[in-house]
């Protein structure tokens, strides 16, 4: 099996933690190592680091009594933007992205039963805004504790399924379109300026 490389797996999954001579440790950012593959890790994780524009730099000596990574708190190290912040904490295997396993799954349904025909942009685009008009229904003159979580769940499923299917009609990468929406809306809306608020981000 070819392994992707470390800086290339945030955040670090259990199964490629071991893979990697690591292991997982409660929250899914946090990885230990065996004293073997430790420096190997530290590399590769500077590697990613400085490859994305960060200052901060791991060293091997400041890990002598655990040999683990808390990727998490990289995540709020100092002199780290926003931008890398969230490229840190949401940037998934090359090797292994979940959604690209959904639109296979979701292609071949498809394809058996001969409906890519049907699934134009405009097709789509109409199908999406008759699902969330049907979500909202649920919600409709109803308590939302009250509302059936069966019913939300299925109605969001039918949304997701036809925007994976209108992203794949433009060769739309959705996680890095989610990431990068993500980042800009960081910048638009500043924590220092934005948290706990609702204002639209040129009234804040």
């Amino acid at each position: 099996m070819k392994l992707p490389p470390l800086f290339k797996c945030f955040p670090i999954t259990e199964s490629l933690a071991e893979l990697y001579g690591g292991w997982s440790e409660g929250p899914i950012f946090k990885v230990s190592f065996t004293a073997e593959s430790f420096e190997l890790a530290i590399e590769k994780t500077n590697i990613y680091l400085a490859k994305h524009g960060f200052t901060y730099e791991l060293k091997v000596e400041d890990f002598e009594e655990e040999k683990s990574i808390d990727f998490a708190d990289l995540t709020f190290a100092k002199n780290i933007t926003a931008k890398n912040q969230i490229l840190l904490a949401y940037h998934q295997p090359l090797d292994n992205k979940p959604l690209d396993n959904i639109l296979a799954f979701l292609n071949s349904f498809r394809e058996e039963r001969d409906w890519k025909k049907f699934h134009t942009s405009k097709d789509l685009s109409l199908a999406i805004n008759s699902e969330a008009g049907e979500l909202a229904d649920l919600f409709l003159w109803d308590r939302a504790e009250r509302v059936n979580e069966e019913k939300v769940k299925d109605e969001l499923a039918d949304i997701i399924t036809y925007c994976i299917y209108l992203a794949g009609n433009y060769k739309i990468d959705l996680l890095d379109a989610i990431i990068s929406k993500t980042i800009l809306n960081s910048e638009k809306y500043p924590v220092a300026k934005a948290k706990g608020s609702a204002k639209k981000y040129n009234d804040i």
